[in-house]
């Protein structure tokens, strides 16, 4: 089946952006304070994402199913847990550690939280809140070596 959203009524791109940049900014600093869960996010935080849609009733629904027609299922779910059983997930963890060691780095927080998103942002920068951080998935494939010491600099510059 073939999706289209040009009938879902997503606000025009200027309105978007801005609503988005600020629903991106909640979202991460709702996640930062209190580990917010990814399941049922849609319907929990509903209210939130409606924003991002004029008054199309049709739009809503449309989208959530479309993301939720790879994510939700069985694929979308063990394609994420076989990305961390691989060397390139576990090595993340692995080489973020050697890094503060290495460094000689006074940790305060005893608790590291990745979070992974799909795609590389294109409205809004990925956010990474003290000990925190949003990564693209293509990043652990593409700059993996990168990453450690990214996130370093940031937990120094947040401490």
């Amino acid at each position: 089946m073939y999706y289209t959203n040009c009938y879902w009524g997503v606000l025009k791109e200027e309105k978007f952006e801005s609503k988005f940049k600020e629903i991106w900014s909640e979202i991460t600093y709702k996640n930062e304070q209190s580990g917010y869960d990814h399941n049922g996010i849609l319907e929990q935080d509903s209210s939130i994402y409606k924003q991002l849609f004029s008054n199309n009733i049709d739009g809503i629904p449309e989208s959530v199913k479309l993301l939720l027609s790879w994510w939700g299922g069985f694929h979308g779910k063990i394609a994420i847990e076989r990305l961390f059983e691989s060397e390139n997930g576990q090595e993340v963890y692995f080489d973020f550690l050697n890094a503060i060691n290495s460094n000689d780095y006074l940790i305060t927080t005893k608790k590291f939280k990745i979070n992974l998103i799909y795609d590389k942002p294109l409205l809004v920068d990925t956010t990474s809140i003290s000990s925190h951080f949003i990564l693209p998935i293509e990043e652990i494939f593409m700059n993996r070596n990168k990453i450690a010491y990214s996130l370093l600099k940031n937990l120094q510059r947040s401490t």
